[in-house]
């Protein structure tokens, strides 16, 4: 399953956090795994694990809230 959305704020928080909150409930509910490639540091507490990257180079890993 692939899906895709970009996250403007000409969409509305309320859109967009109905999406986030799907989405993470799907990962959670169906063991799916979603990759959300973002700038926002909003929508990126939403997930489980987040990559940084650098001119292509991974950089650092986290997790959310640690």
């Amino acid at each position: 399953m692939h899906y895709r959305t970009l996250f403007r704020a000409n969409r509305g928080s309320a859109n967009s956090l109905t999406v986030l909150t799907l989405l993470r409930d799907l990962t959670e509910r169906v063991k799916q795994t979603f990759l959300m490639i973002t700038h926002h540091t909003e929508a990126a507490q939403y997930v489980h694990r987040i990559v940084h990257m650098r001119d292509g180079v991974i950089v650092e890993t986290s997790r959310p809230g640690s």
